[in-house]
């Protein structure tokens, strides 16, 4: 429980190096060098990377988490034997339980997914070799802000 606790904090940490969004911080040097979200995400990309891979090994051999194949192991139970010498609990298939068949998405999820994309599309295009969708504003109104504050209040906005 405490790995797991950890490993969600260490990654919001982490994952707010990887955009520039991500932290107040990136976002003031992004006003001082007016480096682009994507030449920023190119760069900060490895670096996440391997710090996602470093923390992972960390707090497996921290927390001494022994590395087994789920499906052969009730990971749920946090149990050591194997399932076919287990009492059976319940009547669910495992298979069922992970399908991706059965997921149905509401109407608020798809539009949060759709401004997301959207966001993250207009993040990516505005600066581009012939100037972008930002060369067609006056200089200073398009910023990456500018995106992230649009696609918040298209989220207040929408039903």
């Amino acid at each position: 429980k405490k790995a797991s606790a950890l490993s969600v904090c260490y990654g919001a940490a982490i994952g707010g190096l990887s955009t520039l969004t991500g932290t107040g911080v990136n976002l003031a040097y992004q006003a001082i060098t007016d480096i682009s979200f994507i030449s920023w995400s190119a760069q900060a990309a490895p670096i996440a990377l391997v710090a996602a891979v470093a923390l992972w090994f960390l707090l497996i051999a921290w927390f001494r988490i022994p590395v087994t194949s789920s499906s052969r192991y009730d990971t749920r139970k946090n149990s050591r034997q194997p399932r076919n010498q287990e009492k059976e609990e319940d009547d669910r298939d495992e298979d069922d339980s992970f399908a991706l068949t059965n997921v149905s998405w509401s109407r608020a999820e798809v539009i949060v997914l759709l401004d997301l994309c959207l966001m993250v599309l207009l993040w990516l295009t505005r600066k581009s070799i012939n100037g972008g969708w930002s060369s067609l504003l006056r200089d200073g109104y398009a910023t990456d802000g500018t995106v992230a504050i649009c696609a918040a209040l298209c989220l207040m906005l929408s039903p």
